[in-house]
């Protein structure tokens, strides 16, 4: 059984989006993030407003293809690249191999926080996992339908070890309609101390905890 660790501090999640690769081009594409228990409960936050967002109104002309070999570079400010074959990684950038042709959608303009102490939400709810489910929704291109769910993934935010929150990147595959099977699509996220500088990707030297929250 996990204990609480009494020094061990969570003030919430910054979660950013990086970008979405997808085996087909989707336009009215959009995301909704939410927070939630195994059981499907949705959490609050400090001021218990439920932890759900939800981005629309992506330019369905800004994306660009991307082919296998080459791969996706998220630089330590946080700006997404595609980088050729044999692109060697610069330090403190985050590198992810493309492994199928892809469409790319750059996703940078959506981040948001949730502020609450969720390592001892997870201890209250008798160690019931934390999930983060990220759905998205839109059309194949050229397409007449309307806007239909396309596929999900889940992410646990707390770790099955000690419960604290998992934080740093994520590329994760999504389970495609209506079978729930893995597909060709991916997206990449990151969840962060909310106290991190906006432009920050990660490391502890863009932390500073005598510095207030900005939301």
């Amino acid at each position: 059984m996990m204990k609480v660790d009494s020094r061990y501090k969570c003030r919430g999640l910054r979660i950013r989006f990086h970008y979405a690769l997808t085996n087909r081009n989707y336009e009215k594409f959009s995301i909704k993030c939410t927070l939630k228990t195994s059981t499907g409960a949705v959490l609050v936050d400090n001021n218990y407003n439920p932890c759900e967002n939800q981005a629309s109104g992506f330019n369905d002309k800004e994306y660009s293809k991307a082919k296998a070999g080459q791969t996706m570079m998220i630089a330590k400010e946080g700006n997404v690249q595609v980088m050729p074959k044999g692109h060697k990684s610069k330090d403190n950038s985050v590198n992810t191999l493309i492994k199928n042709n892809s469409y790319v959608r750059i996703l940078e303009t959506f981040e948001f926080v949730w502020l609450k102490d969720f390592y001892l939400e997870f201890f209250q709810n008798v160690n019931d996992p934390i999930m983060m489910q990220i759905d998205l929704f839109g059309i194949p291109s050229g397409s007449k339908e309307k806007r239909r769910p396309l596929g999900y993934c889940q992410l646990r935010i707390n770790s099955d070890i000690d419960g604290k929150m998992v934080y740093g990147f994520h590329h994760l595959n999504i389970l495609a309609y209506p079978k729930h099977e893995p597909s060709e699509d991916f997206i990449g996220i990151s969840v962060l101390d909310p106290t991190l500088y906006k432009h920050s990707l990660h490391g502890e030297d863009a932390y500073r905890p005598d510095t207030p929250v900005s939301v």
